[in-house]
């Protein structure tokens, strides 16, 4: 089997091979989303008025990093397609 599967909730059974698609994230990321969700529901006005713009220039650091460009020349959208 391989390394990766346990970063991931898929069936073991199954060998799934259309990421592209359809949801599947690492389960790294799933936990991630929770806790977002659970910071967002104990005080949305915060989450939404104060808290999101700094984590909004976190992502766009660490997609920054990942990509090898500035920060600054990096924008989010809604889905483009």
């Amino acid at each position: 089997p391989s390394p990766f599967l346990e970063h991931w909730g898929l069936d073991r059974t199954v060998n799934f091979l259309n990421h592209g698609s359809f949801g599947a994230c690492p389960l790294s990321v799933l936990e991630y989303q929770s806790a977002l969700r659970t910071r967002m529901e104990r005080q949305p006005v915060q989450f939404f008025l104060r808290d999101i713009y700094e984590l909004i220039d976190d992502a766009r650091d660490h997609l920054a990093h990942f990509v090898g460009a500035p920060a600054s020349n990096l924008v989010f959208v809604p889905n483009a397609t």
